[in-house]
């Protein structure tokens, strides 16, 4: 499958997948919905999906009233899940810093990610660089937070990445 053709397969999968996403919130058995950030606040999800060959970073970014303002994938060389999630984040720094938003919640269901981000002197070896690199780009915010949040409220970026990652191996 040629890059442009994967790229709009993508598009058209993350369309369907953040209509559907209200309807989710919607559901009486779906207990997990959508809480807008402050006025003026970006809220951003982020998930990794990981195989033998790669892993694939999905982002999200919305605005305070729900608007999807950007989304994006990265492929990346395999590494730990922790890494990975990890490199996510990062992903998700730079993309929010590139874009000049100053005021983010960043969310993801990397509990070690999120705690390391919020208490960097804790922060496990295997991804102290990255989180260095996180924070480093973090100084161009007024003002940020690090949540997480459970898997099933994190489903966009994470269906984002794994749509990514089936497309990324089929073309291959």
């Amino acid at each position: 499958m040629d890059p442009e053709t994967c790229l709009m397969d993508i598009v058209v999968n993350m369309q369907f997948l953040l209509s559907w996403s209200s309807l989710r919130d919607l559901s009486p058995l779906h207990s997990y919905v959508w809480v807008k950030p402050p006025e003026g606040w970006i809220k951003v999800n982020f998930d990794a999906a990981v195989s033998d060959t790669c892993f694939i970073a999905g982002v999200v970014a919305q605005s305070y009233v729900g608007t999807v303002i950007c989304f994006t994938t990265s492929c990346f060389l395999p590494y730990s899940s922790l890494v990975a999630e990890a490199k996510a984040y990062l992903l998700v720094v730079k993309l929010v810093a590139d874009n000049g938003w100053k005021f983010c919640v960043f969310k993801g269901d990397a509990k070690l990610v999120i705690d390391a981000c919020r208490l960097l002197d804790d922060c496990l070896w295997e991804i102290r660089p990255i989180i260095s690199d996180i924070f480093s780009f973090a100084l161009v915010f007024v003002a940020w937070d690090f949540v997480f949040v459970f898997r099933e409220a994190n489903f966009a970026a994470h269906d984002l990445a794994a749509s990514a990652m089936h497309h990324y191996i089929e073309a291959s």
